[in-house]
C-alpha cells in the first residue's frame, strides 16, 4: 500500500518517476482517487490500468490514461480493493 499521507505518498511516487519498469500499487477504495491524482501530477498522463476486485465474480479492469481512470472514479464511487498499474518511463 502507498502511504496514507499525501507528502509521503508523493515522495514514494517521485522515487519511481524515472524507472522504466511497470509500476504496481495496491490501494483501498477510500484512497484510490488521491493516489491516481498524485500519480497524474507526478508522472503526467501515462497509460495505466485500474483493476478492481481481481479474482472475484465482478472483477473489472479499466485501461487508459491516468486522467481517464480518475474521471471514471469520480463518476462512479469506488468500491472494493484496487490495483493500479502504471506504464514505466518510456525514455
Amino acid at each position: 500500500f502507498p502511504p496514507r499521507k499525501s507528502g509521503a505518498r508523493r515522495r514514494l511516487l517521485e522515487a519511481d518517476l524515472s524507472t522504466p519498469h511497470t509500476l504496481i500499487y495496491y490501494e483501498s477504495p477510500h484512497r484510490i482517487q488521491k493516489l491516481i491524482s498524485d500519480a497524474l501530477d507526478i508522472f503526467g498522463d501515462r497509460p495505466a490500468a485500474l483493476a478492481n476486485d481481481l479474482t472475484k465474480m465482478y472483477e473489472r479492469v479499466d485501461r487508459g490514461p491516468l486522467s481517464a481512470l480518475l474521471e471514471g472514479l469520480i463518476k462512479t464511487p469506488p468500491k472494493g480493493e484496487y490495483i493500479l498499474v502504471i506504464a514505466g518511463n518510456p525514455t
